[in-house]
């Protein structure tokens, strides 16, 4: 595993979080 793996998967993985997240909180809302 080299260190620029290391450092982008977190980013990565925060991004795909941030992105769902976002997506839930406008379905949420825009249902309620």
């Amino acid at each position: 595993m080299t260190k620029e793996t290391t450092m982008e998967m977190p980013v990565y993985c925060g991004c795909r979080l941030l992105s769902l997240f976002f997506v839930f909180a406008g379905i949420t809302r825009w249902q309620g």
